[in-house]
């Protein structure tokens, strides 16, 4: 079984650039309560985005959740689009059971929409997870996978 965790990155400040941008308080304080729901979704393989504000959530989660995961910050991630996204996890390999994509949005929510054939908008902080019988992540598409979590389920 194969399982896509898509995370959307805490709060932001405003004042930087975007790419830097930093957590605020506010990010950090709800990625505490989004660990908690994530518990049960530990990765093998995590792509993040090199924002800063995408680093940074990965650091608070995985402190949290006391797990210390290799995290790749492929510069593609960055403000990824739905292509992007479906081809990051298709070319995930298999032996990676649960995989984790921490970016932004509007991708994340689009992807996320794409795959549970409904509307979706992750907020900041937020997390969906899909699971699917697929052997192969490059049979990983909307058709082959189901709902498992969302964090609006557990606030």
């Amino acid at each position: 079984m194969k399982t896509l965790v898509l995370v959307r990155h805490g709060h932001a400040r405003q004042e930087s650039e975007d790419l830097t941008r930093p957590l605020s308080s506010l990010g950090r304080d709800s990625l505490v309560a989004c660990a908690k729901a994530l518990a049960g979704y530990l990765p093998d393989r995590v792509l993040c985005s090199p924002s800063t504000r995408t680093r940074e959530t990965a650091k608070v989660l995985f402190e949290e959740l006391g797990w210390q995961p290799a995290t790749e910050t492929p510069e593609g991630l960055y403000l990824a689009e739905v292509p992007e996204l479906r081809l990051l996890v298709n070319n995930t390999p298999d032996a990676t059971e649960t995989l984790w994509l921490i970016g932004h949005n509007p991708g994340l929510s689009e992807f996320a929409t794409t795959l549970l054939r409904r509307p979706i908008a992750l907020d900041t902080s937020q997390f969906v997870a899909f699971s699917s019988d697929a052997e192969s992540w490059s049979q990983f598409t909307d058709e082959a996978c189901s709902l498992v979590a969302a964090s609006w389920e557990h606030t």
